[in-house]
């Protein structure tokens, strides 16, 4: 069965890094086929952060690195990174 790449926001945290790089947002997002996934927020802009919410809707964009394998993180609904 194909997974839909939609969710629900459950639980999140943000990681300031020490050398002023992008700060880091890992999140608990549950699938809307069920399983919870651990995985990591994709937001277009810090604001963003501010209006995170539990229960808020999100969907799977993949990341692909050149030299690697892809794997998914999550935007909020309406605001692709």
């Amino acid at each position: 069965a194909a997974a839909s790449g939609r969710g629900t926001l459950v639980s999140w945290s943000v990681v300031h890094p020490r050398d002023g790089g992008p700060v880091a947002v890992p999140a608990l997002v549950e699938l809307q086929e069920g399983p919870w996934l651990a995985t990591g927020l994709r937001l277009a802009d810090a604001g963003e952060l501010a209006e995170l919410h539990a229960g808020q809707p999100v969907a799977a964009e993949f990341i692909r690195p050149a030299d690697g394998v892809s794997y998914p993180v999550f935007c909020p609904v309406g605001t692709p990174a």
